[in-house]
């Protein structure tokens, strides 16, 4: 089972999941706790790590005893006797063995911690492709509503670079917080055992230092926040910007577009110094309180070593515990800091994927069998909210195999009619049926699969000819390629390209004339072989002469086939078999292009308008 289907596609299913009572959804332990299922899978290697973790520790804690052995029993003890194992050391054996102990300690915690980072960094990575792809995956099923709500680069942005955060959560929640609280125990009983009043005086600036974590962490998890968003407004500019390039080359508004995004760069600056200068005095204030305490060890010990209680030895070793015991606690504040800042972001990627689906699939929805293509609109409303109704109250009838042609002034919801058949959005009123089957009854997989769409703008994906055409059918062979972009007529221009099929498209398929991007998409719908064919103005943007060859295309991919055609192009429209005008949200005519054209109403009134030269 996938994760997707783990978290459930249904918002409330999801929200479950993820753990998202309300009001509680960004805290940091609601995040954290979020963020531990996708190390569901690799549980069993992070308790492997953990282990490899701890050994660590106990490799760091045996390091300073041959140092300490090496002081006490033979560099203030020079004339004392020296044996090992029974037999008599000299003073050069003893150095040198405390000097090969220490280095063999220190070869083996360097090793063990080598292990351990390499083996949580791969779990890491493992979890953040995991978190990424279901993101992108949630990204691609969310409804287009929510698309249109929010920008291109910020949902890029999230899965692009907050989804790393995962990454910290893993390295720093399980590595730095295992690893230090371990050696911070560890630590903190060896200096209790050997001496209770100076290890009393090395823990007495806990109660600041948790004072410090707590006042800060608040400020670094908002101010994160605020990096990430300003980050994500900044690439979206890049975005828009060189998206629109040529506009702008054309237009001659380089310099404004360059305005506006230093305004955008220096918000981003501002927000990542204020970031920055808060984990700086952060930072500093917690070295100012382990400071304080090593200053205190140091005064007390040293005047308990002047009067005989202390050995030069153990002091020496006091204070190289000391540091083990102030390095964890100074990388503990610093840990939850940066906890505080991964969950910032990974509680935006988890906001999305909290988002409710505004169309799911209902329970138990069913496969939608082959279609005969019997299309019928009952009392279909549609409006964003109540104030703004966009199609009110329509009902027709498509004949299977019958051509229907959508026109109408500018904005008077064309295409949003259009859009509702393969369920992009959802009829606020009123119900659609296929063969008699309701859609909002099945799978909208299984909806979308009986249908092929051809849009204004074909959208090209990077990589080859083929690789693009195949979008239509990812099953289909090369033969069937070739045919469908030969009835497309296609071909003609991909047989002229330098590696035919196998060339690649730059981004956006800047390098293909619109005509040719055109081809593409019809030679997709010819590939699909679906029943239904939705149309929406698959001509607008082409000029007359480029117009009229692909109109030829068009026609052979209208046979034996429903289709649903939204144009402004009439002489289009008058191909079809009946004719629906749309004005203001309602179907005002209907008919057949000579019936509607002798009614003198808006039909005529646009025809003539275009055949006059107006617009």
């Amino acid at each position: 089972m996938s994760r997707k289907a783990k978290i459930g596609d249904a918002a409330a299913n999801r929200r479950t999941r993820l753990g998202d009572p309300l009001g509680t959804r960004n805290s940091p332990w609601t995040v954290y706790r979020d963020a531990l299922r996708f190390f569901s899978e690799v549980s069993g290697a992070a308790l492997f790590a953990s282990l490899l973790l701890l050994l660590t520790v106990a490799a760091s804690l045996l390091r300073p005893w041959p140092v300490q052995w090496l002081i006490d029993n033979v560099l203030l003890s020079p004339h004392a006797p020296l044996r090992f194992l029974g037999k008599p050391l000299s003073l050069s054996e003893a150095a040198f063995g405390a000097a090969s102990a220490l280095v063999g300690f220190s070869l083996l915690h360097g090793g063990l911690n080598l292990w351990a980072n390499s083996l949580l960094y791969r779990i890491g990575l493992r979890a953040l492709v995991s978190l990424r792809t279901e993101l992108f995956d949630c990204l691609q099923n969310l409804p287009l509503s929510y698309h249109r709500g929010h920008l291109t680069a910020d949902s890029s942005y999230r899965v692009a670079y907050d989804a790393q955060a995962i990454q910290t959560v893993l390295q720093k929640g399980l590595g730095s917080v295992l690893g230090s609280s371990a050696t911070l125990i560890g630590a903190a009983v060896v200096l209790f055992r050997m001496n209770p009043l100076l290890a009393a005086c090395s823990l007495g600036i806990l109660p600041f230092l948790w004072i410090v974590i707590i006042h800060f962490a608040g400020r670094i998890r908002k101010e994160s926040g605020e990096v990430q968003e300003k980050e994500s407004l900044l690439l979206a500019q890049v975005s828009e910007g060189l998206s629109n390039v040529q506009l702008l080359q054309a237009y001659g508004r380089e310099e404004e577009s360059l305005s506006s995004f230093r305004r955008h760069a220096e918000k981003s600056g501002q927000a990542n110094l204020r970031f920055l200068w808060t984990n700086s005095l952060s930072a500093l204030a917690a070295t100012a309180i382990t400071a304080l305490g090593s200053a205190l060890v140091l005064f007390v010990g040293a005047q308990q070593a002047a009067v005989g209680r202390l050995t030069v030895g153990e002091l020496w070793i006091f204070l190289s515990y000391l540091a083990l015991l102030y390095h964890p606690l100074e990388q503990l504040s610093y840990t939850a800091w940066a906890l505080e800042d991964a969950a910032a972001r990974l509680g935006r990627v988890f906001e999305v994927l909290r988002v409710a689906d505004a169309i799911p699939d209902p329970p138990g929805a069913k496969l939608f069998p082959r279609t005969r293509g019997e299309i019928s609109f009952d009392h279909v409303s549609f409006f964003y909210d109540a104030r703004r109704p966009i199609l009110r109250n329509l009902s027709l009838h498509v004949a299977p195999g019958q051509r229907i042609a959508i026109v109408g002034p500018t904005g008077s919801g064309k295409s949003t009619f259009l859009s509702l058949l393969p369920r992009f959005f959802e009829p606020s009123d009123g119900a659609i049926r296929i063969d008699g089957i309701d859609i909002r009854t099945v799978t909208k997989r299984s909806l979308r699969e009986q249908m092929a769409i051809v849009l204004q703008d074909t959208m090209i994906f990077q990589g080859t000819v083929l690789e693009n055409i195949a979008l239509g059918r990812a099953s289909a062979s090369f033969p069937e390629i070739e045919k469908a972009a030969q009835a497309a007529r296609a071909d003609e221009f991909i047989e002229r390209l330098p590696q035919k099929y196998e060339t690649r498209i730059g981004e956006h398929g800047l390098t293909l004339s619109g005509g040719q991007r055109q081809r593409i998409g019809i030679a997709r719908a010819f590939l699909r072989q679906a029943p239904i064919l939705l149309l929406d103005e698959p001509t607008g943007s082409l000029d007359p002469a480029v117009e009229a060859d692909i109109i030829q295309s068009l026609r052979l991919l209208f046979s034996r086939r429903t289709t649903l055609l939204v144009t402004h192009r009439l002489h289009l429209a008058c191909e079809m078999d009946w004719i629906y005008v749309l004005n203001e949200g309602r179907f005002a005519e209907s008919g057949r292009h000579r019936d509607l054209l002798a009614q003198h109403g808006l039909y005529r009134r646009l025809w003539e308008a275009q055949n006059s030269g107006g617009t």
